[in-house]
């Protein structure tokens, strides 16, 4: 395996198992693992975050995180529809923001309000509901 002979990667045999593994001590192991968990982990570190809140309908992630075309100085756009305790959402969000090293951009809307707003041609709205989505609580049914 190639990423072995970069040091990236370490091997131990087991038996008759070869097993790999991440070198801890590998130089650009901490960057790597940053970027990966900059990534990979942000829909279900959301989630984990969103589901303290009751009364969420639907939240999603969408933009160019959605659409994986997301940088490493990318933000994340979120859009929540149910109704939530801003303030302590505002709390929650800010120590991810903290702990992901990323921006966090949310909007709240109401489920009558989206809906009324949707029906309207509200143009934010609808260039949302035409574009690629994570979705963290809820489904596309009915959106």
């Amino acid at each position: 395996i190639k990423l072995e002979s970069t040091g990236l990667f370490l091997s131990e045999n087991k038996g008759n198992l070869l097993y790999y593994y991440l070198n801890q001590s590998y130089p650009l192991f901490k960057e790597l693992k940053s970027i990966i968990f900059k990534t990979s982990g942000v829909p279900r570190m959301l989630h984990n975050v969103l589901e303290k809140f009751d009364d969420i309908d639907r939240a999603f992630i969408y933009g160019s995180f959605a659409k994986g075309e997301e940088r490493e100085d990318s933000d994340i756009d979120l859009l929540i529809i149910g109704e939530v305790n801003e303030d302590k959402l505002i709390e929650e969000i800010g120590k991810l923001e903290r702990k992901l090293q990323r921006e966090i951009n949310y909007a709240i809307y109401e489920k009558e309000d989206f809906k009324k707003k949707k029906e309207e041609g509200n143009s934010f709205i609808l260039d949302i509901s035409k574009e690629k989505k994570i979705f963290l609580i809820g489904d596309e049914n009915g959106l």
